[in-house]
């Protein structure tokens, strides 16, 4: 039930309905780094090591297309990177 009100909350909002339409990428953006944090709280959550191929998929892949919508997707590459970095090395000294 979370979930879907989150998503109601985004769709209603006027702004958001505002930007769909026009020619700009925000809402790629958010979208995209809507994708990449639930893909990263999956990673830390977890109790163990995520494969690499899952960390690409649900983490790297949204990162990218928020890095190529706009440029204030890198600053979310980066510390998502570190992030998963972070975790990996702390779970693997263990």
């Amino acid at each position: 039930m979370a979930r879907l009100l989150g998503v109601a909350v985004v769709v209603i909002n006027p702004s958001m309905l505002y930007l769909c339409p026009t020619a700009l990428t925000e809402p790629v953006l958010i979208a995209a780094m809507a994708m990449c944090l639930a893909g990263l709280s999956g990673v830390i959550t977890r109790q163990r090591v995520s494969s690499s191929g899952a960390v690409a998929v649900f983490c790297g892949i949204p990162a990218a297309l928020a890095a190529l919508s706009r440029y204030e997707g890198w600053a979310l590459c980066l510390t998502g990177a570190v992030l998963v970095a972070a975790v990996v090395w702390r779970r693997t000294r263990s």
